[in-house]
């Protein structure tokens, strides 16, 4: 039976277009036909690699393309699946003593930015959305070492957006992912969930604490946002508003940041947003 362990875990790669990304650690590294790990027919290290290599090449064919994932592309556990997220992850046994995620989700469209992250959505036209909202946030990404490998399209209405924490399982790492609705009014608002969802990637953020009996589902979510997730929130926006917003979207990202009741960003100097 797998072992799921909480705690922050040390990887081989941040970077999505390292071989070692995906692939497990070399103690765990026989696998068999299908990804998942261990049973009675393994493969070499050599060729798990070799498999990998090739994997990755053709997702490197397919930077900035929409693809319409044929079933095959859309399996999470294909090991030739260039837009898997990590096939060698035994995804349905995790999510059965876990949780369900969202590289389980049945997308029909998926991309790949240049820096090997993956876009997955329901639609062509939310896969689109998608990429502009990440394309949108790279300055960030670039001056908060944020390197996350997947961002996936949601259709909810109430939550937009959610990061997920960085796991184990079976000796292979569960990176951070990202999910967004595309379900809103404007662009902008699409901006304020991806930059509230980046406050919430790495290490520095402190892992949430379990929900108390009693506890409302949405005191819960609040509690989730502490001071130090929101100094951190703070600080990505008021660096997107220097460095990207143009006139019209840092007015709309200051009117949410100064009017939010679930997570206000707080401004690194202490002032309002409107000052």
């Amino acid at each position: 039976m797998g072992v799921r362990t909480a705690q922050r875990v040390r990887r081989h790669s941040k970077d999505p277009w390292s071989i070692h990304f995906a692939l497990p650690r070399p103690a765990n590294a026989a696998l068999r036909p299908g990804g998942a790990a261990g049973g009675p027919q393994r493969l070499s290290r050599a060729s798990v690699v070799a498999r990998e290599r090739r994997r990755l090449e053709k997702r490197r064919d397919l930077v900035d393309q929409n693809v319409r994932l044929p079933r095959e592309w859309a399996d999470a556990l294909n090991p030739d699946s260039p837009f898997a997220l990590n096939p060698h992850m035994a995804w349905l046994e995790w999510a059965g003593k876990s949780r369900w995620h969202d590289e389980l989700r049945w997308m029909k469209w998926a991309s790949a930015t240049p820096s090997g992250c993956l876009l997955k959505a329901y639609s062509e036209d939310g896969l689109n959305q998608l990429r502009q909202a990440v394309l949108k946030v790279q300055p960030v990404m670039k001056r908060f070492d944020i390197l996350c490998p997947a961002f996936y399209q949601n259709n909810g209405w109430r939550w937009t957006g959610g990061c997920s924490f960085e796991e184990e399982w079976e000796g292979i790492t569960i990176p951070q992912v990202i999910v967004l609705s595309t379900r809103v009014n404007n662009p902008h608002e699409l901006t304020w969930a991806m930059v509230h969802e980046l406050a919430h990637y790495g290490r520095e953020v402190e892992r949430p604490k379990p929900k108390r009996w009693g506890q409302s589902n949405d005191d819960y979510q609040r509690s989730l946002h502490t001071e130090k997730f929101r100094q951190r929130f703070g600080e990505i926006l008021n660096f997107y508003l220097e460095n990207c917003a143009d006139p019209r979207e840092r007015r709309t990202l200051t009117t949410l940041a100064e009017t939010d009741d679930y997570a206000p960003p707080i401004h690194p100097e202490g002032r309002s947003w409107r000052s």
